[in-house]
């Protein structure tokens, strides 16, 4: 009996040791998490910071239950529609695209490695397409002030590769109808 006896001491003995020790893994857990939220909590002492946290929070709520807070909103500005407007009544014969990736209408040559040209590429956006009747891209329109100039420099580079015309269109001095069709003429 007396080694039975010993042998639950023993095993007493170490449920206590482990109660002590998930207290103090416990303790320490509190005590870290507290201090994490109080650094995150010096760190955000703007209110707007804090308020677009929160606001990141619930937008990652929301997506987790398949709700976005997305409304729709105009694909052109009332300039670019003006632009857009001008070019469909002087080019009557020409499919005038807006908002188009460059991906879209550029593709990579054989033997290249077309996912990392492609992605060169892909947050390229041309703010107007002309085409012939059969989509194939004539001239792309750029307007000056809509993209930064290393944004403007990388597509001239990419298109001029491409042999494609670039024009940069320019609000304060827009082409005339013949210009215009001079440009187009000289694209072809």
């Amino acid at each position: 009996m007396e080694i039975y006896n010993n042998y639950s001491i023993d095993l007493n003995i170490i449920i206590f040791i482990l109660a002590i020790l998930g207290a103090v893994i416990l303790v320490f857990y509190v005590l870290m998490y507290s201090k994490k939220r109080k650094k995150i909590a010096d760190l955000v002492k703007d209110d707007d910071l804090l308020e677009e946290i929160k606001k990141e929070k619930k937008l990652k709520k929301l997506s987790q239950k398949s709700e976005y807070p997305y409304i729709p909103k105009k694909i052109l500005d009332d300039k670019e529609l003006d632009i857009y407007y001008r070019l469909i009544e002087e080019l009557p014969f020409f499919n005038i695209l807006a908002k188009v990736p460059y991906s879209s209408f550029l593709d990579v040559k054989k033997g290249f490695n077309p996912q990392l040209l492609k992605n060169k590429t892909n947050k390229l956006i041309a703010d107007f397409v002309i085409c012939k009747r059969d989509f194939s891209v004539v001239l792309v329109i750029e307007i000056e002030k809509n993209s930064s100039k290393k944004v403007l420099e990388q597509k001239e580079k990419v298109l001029q590769n491409a042999k494609i015309p670039l024009y940069m269109w320019d609000l304060d001095n827009p082409p005339s109808f013949e210009e215009l069709q001079e440009i187009i003429k000289g694209s072809n």
